[in-house]
This record gives C-alpha cells, structure tokens and sequence, in this order.
C-alpha cells in the first residue's frame, strides 16, 4: 500500500473488521445461522454522529432487509425459523382444531388446540365453545404474544414473515370435523401487507362454497375474511407509501382495526 500511510492502513483495516462482525451478528440476529460472506444488498451508511445504538439499529434493519429475498413467502403456511422454511412440518396445523399460539424460543411454530389457547388466554368465552348451542368465539392475538418466547437470532426480527396481529377462530363444524382457523396480518419482504388464512384444506374449501342466499357460520366468516381482505389490499398500498414513520402509524392502526 505504497500511496497509504501505514497507520491509516492498519486504522482502516480494524475498521473493515469491526464492520465485519457487526455485519455477521446483525445477520445471526435476524435468524441466519450461517451467514453469507457476499450478501447482496447490505449497505450499511455510516456518519459521523451515529451513535452506536442507532449504528446497531441500522445494520439490523439493513440486515433485514438484505436477508428478506432469500427467505420465501407462501400463502397458507406459516414460516418456520427453525427449518428456514415455509415447506416443512411445522408450517401447518397438524390436527384441523388447531391454531398458530405463538414461536418458540428458537423460531418453531406452535400448534395449539383453539380452546387450550383461549384457556392461555384466559378468556372467560371459552366454555361457550362446548354449550348446548357451541358458539363460535373469534379472538385477537397481537405480536407481542406471539413472538414474545423467540429469541432473535431464531428470526424474532426478521421481516422474512412478520407477524403484525392474529385472529384464532372456531369452531366450526365440516362433515362433524371439528375445525378452526387463523388468520394472520402479514408483512412480507417487499413490505406488501397480506391476509394469511391458515386452516384445514376441508375447512377452505367449505368457506369458498359457503351458499351466499343461506346465513350459515361458513358464510358469514368467508364474507368477513373476503372484506378484510379487501381492506387489507388497499392499505397495502398506502404502507408501501409511508416511508415516514408519521405516515406509517395511522396506516399501521387502521390494519389492525381491521382484525
């Protein structure tokens, strides 16, 4: 390095190394275990005056980001940070009766019985689930129940699949099945808000061929998720709009208003 001065040499290279690290830790913290020396998209800005936790929250946000178009989005399955995969096991509920209660610790999603989480829930409707008359009992879960047990390396701030707010629902009843079903307010990694409904493929199914002329449970949970659908498109919009945060937080309450 004959036209740079040795000590501005060394002073850059332990530079080069700090930011090094902290780029592999920003990396771990958003949920990827094995860190990609050449990432695409990791630009990290740097002034003068950045403290170092807006330094640190910079580079989590960046790492994000960079991370989010290696980690896929599939409707209907809920990412697992553990497999890094939205095609494993744990995507689904393995029995129709369950509904997604939250992450674990190292980013698995948990599949619980609808009345055992509203048991967890303490909400006080749960026995009208098994009344003479069952009565079908919606509620609304927010992210910070549902995220409140992952750690961050294992994704808890990884926009790959965030989680925003959760309704859990049912039950409802197809051919004496006893189903229920979540639905998810989702932001995905081009910041694209989405309606993620995960149920049964029996309980789907009978939703979109619920009769419109006949006031059935069916019906009337197909036409509630068809307008919040609808609602959630157009706000999609506006948030990708909103690149300030004053804009961004009446968009945030009217979606989960919406829930």
């Amino acid at each position: 390095m004959a036209d740079v001065p040795d000590p501005l040499f060394r002073a850059a290279r332990n530079a080069r190394k700090a930011l090094m690290r902290l780029r592999r830790q920003a990396l771990r913290e958003c949920g990827e275990h094995q860190p990609r020396d050449l990432l695409d998209g990791f630009k990290l800005a740097w002034q003068p005056d950045l403290s170092a936790e807006d330094l640190a929250r910079e580079a989590l946000h960046v790492a994000s980001e960079a991370l989010s178009k290696y980690q896929p989005f599939r409707p209907g399955h809920i990412y697992c940070y553990q497999c890094q995969s939205a095609a494993c096991s744990h995507a689904r509920p393995a029995n129709p009766g369950h509904v997604f209660s939250g992450y674990s610790d190292t980013g698995t999603p948990q599949w619980t019985e609808l009345f055992s989480c509203l048991l967890q829930l303490k909400d006080p409707r749960t026995d009208l689930l098994f009344a003479e008359k069952p009565v079908l009992i919606a509620r609304v879960i927010d992210r910070e129940e549902l995220v409140h047990a992952q750690l961050s390396p294992f994704g808890k701030s990884s926009l790959t699949y965030r989680v925003w707010a959760e309704v859990v629902a049912g039950y409802l009843y197809v051919e004496e099945e006893r189903s229920a079903l979540t639905v998810q307010l989702v932001e995905t990694k081009d910041h694209a808000l989405h309606l993620q409904v995960i149920t049964s493929d029996l309980l789907q199914q009978a939703l979109t061929e619920a009769p419109v002329t006949r006031r059935s449970s069916e019906y009337r949970v197909y036409n509630a998720l068809a307008t919040a659908r609808q609602e959630v498109s157009l706000l999609s919009r506006t948030w990708l709009k909103a690149d300030k945060q004053k804009r961004k937080d009446p968009v945030q309450a009217k979606a989960l208003s919406c829930m």
